[in-house]
């Protein structure tokens, strides 16, 4: 499988026993929990700023829910605090040329 950002709406699987295929985005085909991130039908592309629009829903949505202590499906500030160490602890290993502990 492979993905690129410049063609967001496309998902290329390759085979080994039968042609490669394309697999276009298409809410029909996706879970109910994935259908519900999506705002157009299939044959419709869905775009970058499209993103922001269903992450503000989603968070949205689990505070009108009530229930804050229910998994969020969205990043939290402290995933993003260890999404920032993990890049620094990857500079470090890259400047040092070692391995480093993430911290």
């Amino acid at each position: 499988m492979s993905w690129n950002q410049e063609t967001p709406n496309e998902l290329w699987i390759g085979h080994r026993n039968r042609p490669n295929e394309i697999l276009l985005k298409d809410p029909s085909l996706m879970k109910p929990e994935a259908r519900g991130i999506t705002g157009y039908p299939g044959g419709h592309a869905e775009g970058y700023p499209d993103t922001f629009l269903q992450m503000v829903k989603t968070v949205y949505d689990y505070i009108a829910g009530g229930d804050l202590s229910k998994p969020r499906s969205f990043a939290t500030f402290e995933d993003g605090w260890h999404e920032l160490a993990l890049c620094e602890a990857i500079e470090e290993s890259a400047h040092k040329r070692t391995w480093v502990e993430v911290k």
